[in-house]
Order: structure tokens, then C-alpha cells, then sequence
């Protein structure tokens, strides 16, 4: 209900509910599931994006909301 991942070939992919995904986000958004989440907040700010919030959930992982330069939220998670 809450989530749902994706491997796409060995890459994965999730959608989080209006009830894990950041505040203000209406309906579904997408999670990209990385192996740093501070390396890629460094390439989204480089390229014109913004970061909104990070969430450290302990034994669940990490995840990083962020706005790309075309105004879409999305959100990243590391496993811990």
C-alpha cells in the first residue's frame, strides 16, 4: 500500500504512495534506487535541481526528495 519496486534488468525502480512520498506531492511519485545518495545530490544541484527534503528511516535506508530543473519531484533511496 504504501510502496512498490520494480527490477528493471537489474536496476531498480519504485513508486511510493501520497503516504511515503514527500510533502506536497500529489499522487504517485517515482524512487531511484542508488548506491550514494550524496554523490547524486551533488549532480541534481549541478544540474539546476533542487534538493526538498532528506529522510534518514535507521534500519530501512535513506531517501532524498528532490525537484529536477523541469519541476519534477522525484525521490532517491539508499538501502542502509
Amino acid at each position: 500500500d504504501k510502496w512498490t519496486q520494480f527490477n528493471a534488468g537489474g536496476a531498480y525502480v519504485s513508486l511510493s504512495s501520497a503516504d511515503e512520498a514527500a510533502e506536497g506531492v500529489a499522487g504517485f511519485a517515482p524512487v531511484f534506487e542508488v548506491a550514494d545518495i550524496d554523490a547524486h545530490a551533488g549532480k541534481i544541484e549541478a544540474a539546476g535541481g533542487a534538493i526538498l527534503d532528506r529522510r534518514d528511516m535507521g534500519g530501512h535506508g535513506r531517501t532524498l526528495t528532490f525537484r529536477d530543473s523541469e519541476g519534477n519531484i522525484a525521490q532517491l533511496f539508499q538501502r542502509p
